[in-house]
């Protein structure tokens, strides 16, 4: 008799095969060699009893049935692994992507924005981007206000001057004010970009996604920042104007990349294109006239006005 599941050779009349322990059919025993087929003359056990072959094969399932019960479980033990340490793999990923845009923009400003955009659909990602450009901004701008106030220079009235070094002036600083102020401003110009594109865009019934438009304002800035706060004190140490020169290209050059970046997200065409950006930068440019009237040329102005008074 052949065994329908495996194809052994297994004894006629045998109820399980000696060899895979699979139930095997009495209807009918085949012979290899495609022989004919006959009927044998095996007698019939008594019912209740098994002979010792039937009952070495009936042994032999026991194997294979007790490696399968044991091995059922393992690949429910291999997927809690991976589950284990997936969550703090995605917030690595978060924070490092955050990085990873903000150089890709200083590198390659035009093309990076538009490849790092997608990293930007979760708003923490885009506040931790905006809190990060600010930090930097602001610790550079403290440098920059510490090296102004140290720096010392005297003019003759032939026109030569004197630069002395004059250390105590640290003390005079009001760190917490300068700080406080100088992250208020910083991160106000990012989000106020973002609010304004918007608003507008709202109301030029459109759905705009905050969160990305945030990301925009904030890698869209970065080139300013570096500009004004970094690379315009060192310059004018060399010459005055390249400092002025230098903050012109980086305020251009932000303009320019918020600019394209925010009309490919909005997907405005036509003239209707030039009128909202026309609206856009008329809010920004107002409110920045007015935060620097108000909170930067205000006290230089009243410090110039006490000292004509005390001069009179």
């Amino acid at each position: 008799m052949i065994c329908p599941n495996c194809g052994a050779q297994n004894i006629d009349g045998s109820n399980f095969c000696i060899k895979c322990g699979k139930p095997l059919e009495k209807t009918n025993s085949v012979i290899n060699n495609n022989e004919n087929v006959f009927t044998t003359n095996t007698p019939v056990e008594p019912v209740g009893v098994q002979s010792p072959v039937q009952n070495t094969m009936q042994n032999q399932t026991v194997v294979p049935n007790t490696e399968a019960v044991v091995q059922q479980p393992q690949p429910a033990l291999t997927k809690t692994v991976p589950n284990a340490g997936s969550v703090g793999t995605s917030k690595k990923t978060s924070t490092t992507n955050v990085f990873v845009s903000m150089f890709k923009v200083i590198k390659k400003p035009f093309t990076a924005m538009k490849e790092e955009l997608p990293n930007f659909n979760n708003i923490k990602n885009s506040a931790v981007l905006a809190i990060i450009v600010t930090l930097i901004a602001t610790i550079a701008s403290l440098i920059q206000t510490m090296f102004n106030s140290v720096r010392v220079v005297n003019y003759s009235w032939t026109g030569k001057s004197t630069t002395t070094w004059v250390w105590d002036n640290l003390k005079e600083i009001e760190y917490i004010k300068v700080i406080g102020k100088n992250l208020l401003i910083f991160l106000g110009i990012i989000v106020a970009i973002a609010t304004v594109y918007y608003i507008v865009s709202l109301i030029m019934k459109k759905q705009p996604n905050f969160k990305r438009l945030l990301g925009i304002a904030a890698m869209g800035i970065v080139p300013l920042y570096i500009c004004a706060l970094i690379l315009s004190p060192i310059l004018t140490l060399i010459w005055a104007p390249l400092g002025v020169t230098i903050t012109v290209i980086g305020g251009v050059y932000s303009l320019l990349m918020i600019y394209e970046t925010m009309n490919d997200e909005i997907a405005l065409e036509g003239n209707a294109k030039y009128y909202f950006n026309l609206v856009c930068l008329s809010i920004l440019l107002t409110s920045a006239y007015y935060v620097y009237m108000e909170f930067i040329l205000s006290p230089i102005t009243d410090e110039l006005g006490g000292i004509l008074d005390f001069l009179r």
